[in-house]
């Protein structure tokens, strides 16, 4: 009996993280292989604070008639979301900003989760002379 007083909110406690997933992008001109994607997800009258967004590899892509930048990282959490992206070009660089956010004071799963995220807002023109790209 003394093992159900624990499983009881032990399982509360899953439930609660269960709903903090990323948000998922469903578009039809997302490619299917293109595993965990995500969008920018304000959070609007949440109570919050920044959070860590580790990447693993910036390249371009062919999406349909255009070239994107997929990213891919992971989030140190189950409740982090991606809350702004921003980029600079230096010479032939792209220089990435990516921000994370998750909900103040809420317990989240510990555990690393993976992210791909399409970031499309490099003009065309500049993007064709970019050979390198860096991140923050």
């Amino acid at each position: 009996m003394r093992w159900m007083r624990a499983l009881i909110p032990a399982l509360l406690w899953l439930g609660a993280c269960a709903h903090a997933r990323p948000q998922v992008t469903d578009t039809v001109n997302t490619p299917p292989d293109i595993a965990n994607l995500v969008t920018l997800v304000p959070p609007g009258d949440v109570r919050y604070r920044e959070a860590p967004v580790y990447i693993d590899s910036i390249r371009k892509e062919e999406l349909k008639d255009r070239t994107i930048i997929l990213v891919k990282g992971h989030f140190p959490n189950g409740c982090t979301q991606l809350l702004k992206a921003s980029h600079r070009v230096e010479d032939d660089t792209l220089h990435l900003f990516l921000k994370g956010w998750r909900p103040a004071g809420r317990m989240c799963t510990q555990a690393l989760q993976p992210f791909s995220y399409i970031y499309d807002r490099v003009p065309p023109d500049t993007l064709e002379h970019i050979q390198s790209f860096s991140y923050e």
